[in-house]
């Protein structure tokens, strides 16, 4: 018999969340193989069987179960995803980055026809540059201070002022490996996400790992988190739900 395989594509879950879940669905299908392959960020259950319809079944309770949470990508990249639900939807994204440095940005114009969307990324890396080219008030920045939710709302305030976007994301944190405090330690972030003339959602988490890992970490949690708003219409903070829905 020819073995099917499928795929669940899975935003801001870690293995140790969906683990067990998948072993209780698995009991009642013994035929059927999975394991799960994490990511920064997301994650992807692979199942396989020569039983079609026992694989299809697990793969059903699985995005039943984790509904919001689930994304659809031929390449199991979410900027894939994203890409083809705002062209469907004919809306344009864009970026205010600081601390992920443009690392958005290249992960979204690493698909082809991003430009039938993205209008392109703001990277502001230094505080100077946040007042010059996003608006961002120095009384803010001398205020709240860089990595802060009063920062992150003025920069995605300014991104949508300067580019016409029908949604932003904006960003800001300490990657490290110095520049953290006992307030705002290293991998602190910021992040504010909004749809044009709706009030913005903002939030504040912590990212473990080199600056690397942080800043794919950071990308790909913001990338989900879009993903979610634009397809769910769910709230975009906290990334993770104890009992998600």
């Amino acid at each position: 018999m020819q073995m099917t395989y499928v795929q669940v594509h899975l935003c801001h879950f870690v293995e140790s969340l969906v683990a067990p879940t998948l072993r209780s669905f698995l009991q009642n299908y013994p035929s059927v193989e999975a394991k799960i392959q994490p990511a920064p960020g997301f994650l992807t259950v692979v199942l396989q069987s020569e039983d079609s319809a026992c694989v299809h079944q697990v793969e059903a309770d699985l995005k039943a179960r984790f509904l919001t949470y689930v994304f659809s990508s031929a390449s199991g990249k979410i900027e894939e995803a994203l890409q083809d639900r705002f062209v469907r939807e004919k809306k344009t994204l864009a970026l205010a980055e600081s601390c992920t440095g443009g690392q958005i940005a290249a992960q979204l114009v690493s698909i082809p026809g991003a430009s039938d969307y993205f209008l392109g990324s703001l990277v502001t890396y230094s505080n100077p540059m946040k007042c010059a080219i996003l608006g961002v008030s120095e009384h803010t920045l001398q205020k709240a201070g860089a990595v802060s939710r009063e920062t992150a709302l003025e920069m995605l305030s300014g991104v949508f002022e300067r580019t016409g976007a029908d949604y932003a994301l904006a960003i800001t944190g300490i990657a490290g490996p110095s520049g953290g405090s006992v307030d705002k330690p290293v991998g602190t972030m910021w992040a504010a996400l909004g749809v044009r003339g709706v009030a913005p959602e903002s939030g504040t988490f912590l990212v473990a790992g080199d600056r690397r890992t942080q800043m794919l970490t950071v990308s790909n949690h913001l990338l989900c988190a879009l993903w979610r708003k634009i397809t769910y219409g769910v709230p975009v903070f906290p990334f993770l739900s104890i009992n998600p829905q």
